[in-house]
């Protein structure tokens, strides 16, 4: 191959990777946007009230965190709800976070928190975000640079 096919191989090659870096990059994007969204309408037909955590459990894999068990009482009936594992943990027994449920279901619960409701779509929406625009930027600095050089 002469030195001027390597250049188009290597061109082609670099354009296929960027747009499929930015596909994946909306992906997540997209996946990040429909989890905000859903949060955000879960919210309506819901309560906030204080709960408090009545022990840790243990993770899964390996004891390595801790998600907070969190009683709530609805209408003179008690309600758990289980958090995220972290590590070191985020709460500690006895402590009273707010606890967001369906007043038509109660059962139906969420610490109603930061890293309980937003950190993984936040994630989600912000590597998407990430993937997109440098793979854009690249994929379009790419292109203008070999238009010039044409």
């Amino acid at each position: 191959m002469t030195q001027c096919g390597n250049q188009a191989f290597t061109a082609l090659a670099l354009s296929f990777l960027d747009r499929g870096f930015i596909a994946i990059g909306l992906l997540f994007l997209t996946i990040g946007l429909i989890w905000c969204g859903v949060n955000l309408s879960w919210d309506e037909g819901t309560q906030t009230m204080l709960g408090h955590v009545i022990r840790m459990d243990a993770s899964g894999r390996g004891g390595r965190g801790e998600s907070p068990v969190v009683e709530y009482e609805v209408a003179g009936q008690a309600f758990t709800v289980q958090g995220l594992n972290t590590n070191p943990p985020a709460y500690a027994v006895g402590d009273s976070i707010p606890v967001r449920y369906r007043v038509s279901n109660p059962a139906d619960a969420v610490i109603d928190g930061f890293l309980n409701r937003w950190l993984l779509p936040m994630i989600f929406s912000g590597m998407g975000l990430g993937f997109t625009l440098a793979n854009g930027i690249a994929l379009w600095r790419r292109r203008t640079t070999s238009l010039q050089n044409s």
